[in-house]
């Protein structure tokens, strides 16, 4: 995977995450381009407590949208949400969003994205342009001293190798202290936010496949029965540009061999010119 990164701040609007243009390119028939966003029904747990975890899955299709929803740990509609992508614009993406009160727990609210790529063309190799567009909060508050809130909303995308390339990780902790990706802000229990877009190009080559998967997780809990967390994860993964990165040319007849068979064809139309001359003179 040949990866370009592009990061650029900006406030992301929930639903800009699913937005696409009519002025879509077609995705050349040699691409066979797929994805699915799913709620992990295996790995997520119920909500308890005072509060709520729900999320809206999307795909887009040929510039047509689906979508599915989930209220806790119940998903109505597809699940997963699968998409053939046949235009850029195309792509799949989740919005999660959680909050608690006091004595509320979300343990993991999960989510998998996934995008399945192949080239059948035996000649053309392609450029495959992708742009990921997310956003994460994080709050976590306690009303006494010793209060006791955390609130975590994460991220992350991993290369055909499992590699990470990708993430935004948020911690809002009123008693350990404040992260953003990795590092302590030195803030306790503050509102943490993250967005932006993240754009990264997969070089096909021909006969080639190849793939990628991004995760988003969310977990809190309020434990001193004096506080309250909140936070949120959205993340919408498309298919900006495709193109044709070589084409391959037909192999040209080596000169010796071509000036071989001139010599050839010379010879024989001479002779054939001698034979005629020959049957002419007999003639006479």
């Amino acid at each position: 995977m040949k990866i370009k990164r592009a990061v650029h701040g900006l406030a992301i609007i929930v639903c800009s995450l699913f937005a696409f243009t009519s002025g879509a390119a077609v995705i050349p028939s040699d691409l066979n381009l797929n994805g699915s966003v799913s709620f992990d029904t295996a790995n997520s747990l119920p909500f308890t407590g005072t509060g709520s975890q729900t999320a809206s899955m999307t795909s887009v299709s040929g510039g047509v949208g689906a979508s599915s929803s989930v209220n806790n740990v119940t998903v109505t509609g597809s699940n997963p949400l699968n998409a053939i992508f046949t235009e850029t614009g195309d792509g799949v993406g989740v919005s999660a969003s959680m909050n608690g009160g006091s004595g509320a727990e979300a343990d993991d609210f999960i989510f998998d994205i996934g995008f399945n790529l192949s080239n059948t063309s035996l000649l053309d190799s392609y450029i495959i342009s992708f742009e990921i567009a997310f956003a994460t909060a994080a709050d976590a508050d306690s009303q006494i001293a010793n209060g006791d809130a955390f609130v975590d909303s994460e991220i992350n995308f991993f290369d055909s190798a499992n590699t990470e390339f990708f993430f935004s990780d948020l911690t809002s902790d009123v008693s350990f202290g404040d992260e953003q990706n990795g590092t302590s802000t030195g803030s306790f229990g503050a509102a943490l936010s993250d967005s932006g877009t993240y754009t990264f190009d997969i070089l096909l080559g021909a006969g080639a496949s190849d793939s990628f998967t991004g995760l988003i997780k969310m977990d809190g809990g309020e434990f001193a029965g004096a506080g309250a967390f909140l936070a949120s994860a959205e993340a919408f993964v498309s298919i900006t540009n495709v193109i044709r990165n070589t084409t391959s040319t037909p192999i040209s007849e080596p000169p010796l061999f071509i000036a071989f068979v001139l010599f050839l064809i010379t010879v024989i139309y001479r002779n054939q010119s001698t034979l005629e001359t020959r049957t002419s003179h007999e003639t006479m």
